[in-house]
């Protein structure tokens, strides 16, 4: 009798994981030839057009009025300020909210703001929120119920809900299509102030993870620049590649299940609202700052500079849309280096044409500092593996190489208190050309940013803008902050990373406090991964 449960009980482990099995295959299948919902109602909408209407838009025009159409500028360093800005601007909406995001978390810092977008949203405000949906954790369906929320994902997967475990397979049968992402990020209050840089959604962008926290640059922004990257936003929103996201609801939630989402994100709210990182954004800096005086910004000439929606499609499909890497609005201002150039990229993975660019600028007598990830550091080890194998000819090349060490939070140096971490990661994409031209954005030196991803940044020309970048460089480069990799001094071939620990100069000749297995798969890693998908 026990021989015969157990036959039964085998044979039903058996036909389940069959069941799974060819649910796995039919959504490999289907999604090869599957295409884009289109049978639902397709509502356009813009920026709001009059952001003068608004407090936030007169208290900033009156901040750029008379300087001859340049909008201003405030660098936002610190996690703590970066969220504590996005709710402070969200409490003071009155028209329009926008958010763009790359990833959103289902997490403190998430909860936190989107109790105030909410808010917003009870005070009639109308709200667009605009994801990629492939680092979406926090679920807003429920959101969208509300009346002045829309919500859409940009390049969804087209078999979500019920089958979202399935998402790897429905990646490998439309690999094209799904491999091309939605990478900008952009906060927009009124069509009078925004928020844009490298942040995404989530405890580890803003300081409050306990695992890993990411060092990372932001701009607040006013006057006429905010209505380019309103114009991006639009852009999106409105593409035939933006999707609501009731179109991927399984079902009607009813009433009930509405109310239930409710009382839960109250809970989560309250027990957010209590905690000591709650409270370290409230006594946020800038928070400080926002009294009777205001945010100081810098005032200067800009551009924002973003691709076009239609990035994601091949190339010969895709038109002539602005590519931000290497397109029209970048390049100039690259090849244009006189004297320095400056580049933090977390994931810095140099092709053969930007290796010959360098080349370029050094003969010049240009002279190029670059901070990146150390392989100790990087949350995405896999990317490590296309800088790795180009190491060895930067550095003959004569190109001044920091790595990251995977320390406490240096971003937060200047904050009254230090949210600790056990390990930090850098994410701050930005280059200075010369001390006196900025990039900031969304955008890594790397081959997934130029073909692959759609981005968002700004070109500032500020001296005093690139002045605050390259103090945050040479601050996060110092030695007892980053590892300096440099030739060795007895063989050229060779080269070794020099640091300091305790006030001691300390050497290694192999990748610094890296773990054995990250040691030991970066190399088989470089085999496998093709570059251009890095």
């Amino acid at each position: 009798m026990n021989i015969e449960r157990e036959l039964q009980t085998e044979m039903k482990l058996r036909l389940g994981t069959l069941h799974w099995v060819a649910l796995a295959l039919l959504v490999l299948a289907a999604s090869s030839c599957a295409t884009f919902p289109s049978d639902y109602p397709r509502t356009l909408s813009v920026a709001f057009p009059s952001p003068q209407e608004t407090m936030l838009g007169r208290q900033f025009e009156e901040q750029t009025a008379g300087h001859d159409g340049k909008s201003g500028f405030h660098l936002i360093e610190t996690g703590t300020d970066a969220l504590a800005a996005r709710v402070l601007l969200a409490d003071k909406a009155e028209k329009t909210l926008d958010l763009q995001s790359y990833i959103i978390r289902n997490d403190e810092s998430t909860v936190l703001l989107m109790d105030r977008v909410i808010a917003a949203a009870e005070r009639n405000v109308r709200v667009r929120i605009l994801l990629d949906d492939m680092g979406r954790d926090f679920k807003l369906e429920a959101f969208a119920r509300h009346p002045n929320i829309e919500v859409r994902l940009f390049n969804p997967f087209l078999y979500g809900g019920l089958l979202g475990h399935f998402r790897l397979f429905e990646f490998a049968g439309d690999f094209k299509r799904l491999n091309r992402r939605m990478h900008n990020k952009a906060f927009i209050i009124d069509n009078a102030v925004a928020i844009v840089g490298g942040r995404n959604l989530g405890n580890e962008y803003f300081s409050a993870s306990a695992d890993v926290n990411l060092v990372d640059l932001g701009l607040l922004v006013i006057g006429p620049v905010v209505k380019e990257i309103s114009e991006s936003f639009d852009a999106f929103w409105n593409s035939d590649w933006a999707i609501p996201v009731q179109v991927f609801e399984q079902s009607t939630p009813s009433e009930e299940d509405v109310q239930q989402k409710k009382v839960m994100m109250k809970e989560r709210l309250h027990s957010a609202a209590s905690s000591e990182y709650a409270r370290a954004v409230q006594e946020s800096h800038l928070l400080d700052r926002s009294g009777d005086k205001g945010v100081t910004f810098i005032l200067a000439p800009s551009k924002a500079v973003y691709d076009q929606p239609s990035k994601i499609l091949p190339v010969k499909e895709s038109g002539h849309g602005v590519h931000v890497h290497y397109g029209p609005e970048i390049e100039p201002v690259l090849r244009a280096t006189q004297r320095e150039l400056t580049i933090i990229s977390p994931y810095f993975v140099p092709n053969r044409e930007c290796i010959e660019f360098f080349k370029s600028l050094l003969n010049r007598g240009v002279h190029i500092r670059l901070l990146t990830n150390s392989l100790a550091s990087t949350d995405v080890p896999s990317v490590h593996t296309g800088y790795a194998r180009r190491r060895p000819e930067l550095l003959r090349l004569g190109v001044d190489l920091f790595e990251l060490k995977p320390s406490l939070l240096i971003a937060e140096h200047r904050e009254k208190r230090r949210i600790s971490s056990s390990r930090a990661a850098l994410h701050a994409k930005a280059f200075v050309v010369d001390r006196r031209t900025v990039y900031i954005g969304s955008m890594n030196f790397d081959p997934r940013s130029t073909s692959l991803n759609t981005e968002l940044g700004l070109i500032i020309e500020s001296e005093e803008l690139a002045g605050e970048v390259i103090e945050i460089f040479n601050n996060v480069t110092l030695p007892s902050h980053s590892f300096h990799v440099v030739q060795a001094p007895d063989n050229p071939q060779d080269f070794i990373w020099t640091s300091e620990e305790n006030g001691r100069e300390v050497r290694y000749t192999r990748e610094p406090l890296a773990g054995f297995w990250r040691r030991v798969l970066n190399p088989v890693l470089s085999v496998f991964v093709p570059e251009s998908l890095l």
